[in-house]
């Protein structure tokens, strides 16, 4: 499972906001090398982050793989 809420933190950690102190996803997009639209879902969690989003993320924003994916517990 993935955690939207860290990505958010560290995006708002480095400034990537707007005026309104909102997650910037076009600044997001720039940082990590993405499609804008690409990083709307990942900001608003419709999708998992791949393999190479989470090493950009750990680059640019400095969030482990682990602190970004969160284990399912299971029944």
């Amino acid at each position: 499972m993935y955690d939207r809420t860290t990505l958010l933190d560290a995006a708002r950690r480095q400034g990537d906001t707007t005026r309104g102190g909102r997650v910037n996803t076009a600044a997001v997009a720039r940082r990590l090398g993405l499609a804008p639209v690409t990083a709307w879902r990942l900001l608003h969690g419709r999708v998992r982050p791949s393999g190479p989003v989470i090493a950009a993320v750990e680059r640019h924003y400095g969030v482990k793989a682990g602190d970004l994916l969160i284990e399912r517990p299971t029944a």
